[in-house]
């Protein structure tokens, strides 16, 4: 059996906003209501255009070709970014997210793009954000912090 690796297709996201992420990160660990979130490591922010999953190993090269031949047909995006909210929802979080606007449904479009060469489902819900934390063990209330 061949070496499995869990896959995802991602952009980084620009230096300007991962310090000011940074430094509200830091704020809000110390806050009491988000005690139950395990903060995610800054290096590795990112915005999730599509999850794929465990794929073989020896599969990845014709993976990255694909995204690359959707890379070079898309337009540079500027994103705006939006808010912080919860998966599955504020009340229930397991993940704490900052949210990217997306009103002209670019970066939606490419997502789509993506998932389509790679034979996923384009019509699947799509969100662009950025993991920030995610449930130690029993989902956070992250109402407040949201509002």
């Amino acid at each position: 059996m061949s070496e499995r690796w869990r896959c995802f297709v991602a952009v980084p996201i620009g230096p300007d906003l991962s310090a000011a992420l940074r430094t509200a990160v830091e704020r809000w660990r110390s806050r009491p209501d988000l005690e139950g979130l395990r903060w995610t490591d800054p290096d590795a922010w990112h915005l999730t255009l599509a999850f794929i999953g465990a794929v073989e190993a020896d599969t990845v090269d014709t993976l990255r070709a694909t995204i690359a031949g959707v890379a070079s047909t898309s337009e540079p995006l500027t994103l705006t970014t939006g808010g912080v909210g919860g998966f599955p929802s504020a009340r229930q979080g397991r993940v704490a997210w900052y949210g990217v606007a997306d009103p002209d449904s670019a970066l939606h479009a490419l997502a789509r793009r993506v998932r389509e060469r790679l034979g996923l489902d384009p019509a699947a819900p799509f969100r662009g954000h950025v993991t920030l934390g995610r449930a130690k063990r029993d989902p956070v209330d992250l109402r407040a912090w949201r509002d």
